[in-house]
């Protein structure tokens, strides 16, 4: 965060290899990320004024390349250990928990359970044989995706009602983020940040403040999050990154609201 607004604010190719590398390893740490970084990072262009995105884009670009060069390290360490390639194993089986009724909510090892031991018979011979030389992390993720686009193409309706009530659930922060001085008050102000980052994040992007333009890319970042955690089975510890984007969004966002009438009228005068 701090680099791409560093890069929003003097745009230098150094910040650009830094950010892509950045990007790359927080990918590699959280992988919900490679889809949210490069949406946000695209977005840097329209946080600068018109003159300067000619040399931000170049920036973007030298972003992109160490971006890709991290993530495509790993996708080469994951071919010569499985003979395939990906970036992480885990996201099917997590869109398979969020969005099956009869999916095991908690507690569930990704690997051969009993109740999947079933469905694995079926599975084609060659994919028998992956899942025999690899283990379960390259054969049941292609298993776990089948499952997944099921469950969406049988009940869409239902899909779009569980992502609701999980949105509902991350925007009071899970009722995990507790202060335990607050009591019950905790969830009204786990509420408050998370609203006030909503509002932050629109705010930016509408470009109302210029000095909050280089938020615009902590705003997609913190609306992507929401999305994508909001698509899978719930955990706490899901809400973990997007509640500290949540307090930095807000923070500007309150820091700026006294100036904002005097910021206008200056602007009117000039």
């Amino acid at each position: 965060l701090w680099c791409l607004t560093r890069l929003c604010l003097r745009p230098s190719w150094r910040f650009g290899v830094l950010q892509g590398l950045f990007m790359g390893f927080a990918v590699l740490v959280k992988a919900d990320l490679m889809y949210v970084l490069p949406v946000s990072l695209l977005l840097a262009p329209l946080a600068v004024l018109p003159e300067r995105r000619a040399i931000i884009f170049k920036c973007v670009m030298l972003a992109f390349a160490a971006y890709v060069l991290v993530l495509g390290a790993w996708a080469i360490r994951n071919h010569a250990h499985t003979n395939a390639w990906f970036i992480t194993s885990k996201d099917s089986v997590n869109l398979y928990l969020g969005n099956s009724p009869d999916a095991p909510a908690r507690h569930y090892r990704y690997g051969v359970s009993a109740a999947e031991q079933a469905n694995i018979d079926l599975m084609p011979v060659t994919r028998q044989a992956q899942l025999r030389d690899h283990g379960p992390e390259v054969a049941l993720r292609i298993h776990f995706q089948e499952l997944a686009m099921a469950e969406l193409r049988a009940d869409p309706l239902g899909v779009a009602r569980m992502f609701k009530d999980r949105l509902i659930i991350f925007l009071k922060s899970g009722g995990f983020v507790h202060f335990p001085w607050l009591g019950q008050y905790s969830h009204a102000l786990s509420l408050l940040i998370m609203s006030a980052a909503l509002l932050g994040s629109a705010w930016a992007g509408w470009g109302r403040w210029r000095s909050a333009k280089p938020m615009l890319g902590a705003g997609v970042a913190f609306l992507a999050s929401l999305a994508i955690v909001s698509m899978v089975y719930f955990e706490a510890r899901y809400i973990s990154h997007i509640f500290a984007l949540a307090c930095v969004i807000t923070s500007v966002y309150l820091a700026q609201l006294p100036w904002l009438p005097r910021d206008r009228l200056r602007d009117e005068k000039s």
